[in-house]
C-alpha cells in the first residue's frame, strides 16, 4: 500500500473456501482484515492494485471460467464497484498515468486488445476526455505485462511471439 504500513494480497475466503479474496495485513502483523466477499462460489479476487493517490484499490474478479472484470474498492466504505464489463480473459491491468483509469489485456479469439478505461468523474478532470473505453492497439503477439513510466508519460511493454 502507499503508507508503507500494509500490504494487500489476495486469500481463501474463511466463510467461504471455494472463493479467493483479498485481504490487508499490517507488516507489523498487528491487523490483517478481509476486504472483499463473494455470493459466488468459485470466484476469485486477484491482481490487486493499490492507488497511489486514492483510498481505493483496484483489482480482478474472476469466475471459473477465468474471465473476469476489474473492480473498484472504496477503502473507507468498503463499496465495490464493477467498472469494465468485458467478462474476458484479462490477462493484465493496471492503473493509468495519475489514475485516472486503467490499461488492461483483453484476450479473445481474435487475439490479444490493449485497452484505456477511464473513470467517470477522474477522467474528464485529469485528461479533458470522456471515460468511455477505448481501443489503444490491436496486438498481433502476446502481450502478458506492460508498464507506465509516470513522467513522459510512455506506455512500455515486451512484445512475445507465439510462434
Amino acid at each position: 500500500m502507499p503508507d508503507g504500513q500494509h500490504l494487500v494480497f489476495n486469500g481463501i475466503d474463511t466463510n467461504r473456501p471455494e472463493t479467493t479474496v483479498l485481504f490487508l495485513v499490517s507488516l507489523d502483523g498487528k491487523e490483517r482484515r478481509q476486504l472483499t466477499t463473494s455470493l459466488t462460489p468459485g470466484t476469485i479476487d486477484t491482481m490487486p492494485r493499490p492507488a497511489r493517490s486514492l483510498q481505493a484499490i483496484a483489482f480482478l474478479r474472476m469466475t471459473s471460467s477465468s474471465r473476469g472484470d476489474i473492480n473498484l474498492l472504496d477503502i473507507p466504505s468498503g463499496s465495490v464497484t464493477q467498472v469494465t464489463q468485458e467478462d474476458a480473459l484479462i490477462s493484465y491491468f493496471q492503473w493509468g498515468y495519475r489514475e485516472g483509469g486503467f490499461y488492461f489485456v483483453a484476450k479473445s479469439v481474435d487475439g490479444s486488445r490493449l485497452w484505456y478505461l477511464g473513470l467517470p468523474g477522474l477522467v474528464s478532470e485529469l485528461y479533458g476526455y470522456d471515460s468511455r473505453s477505448r481501443l489503444v492497439e490491436q496486438i498481433p503477439y502476446e502481450l502478458n505485462q506492460f508498464s507506465i513510466l509516470a513522467k513522459t508519460p510512455v506506455l512500455a511493454f515486451a512484445k512475445q511471439d507465439v510462434s
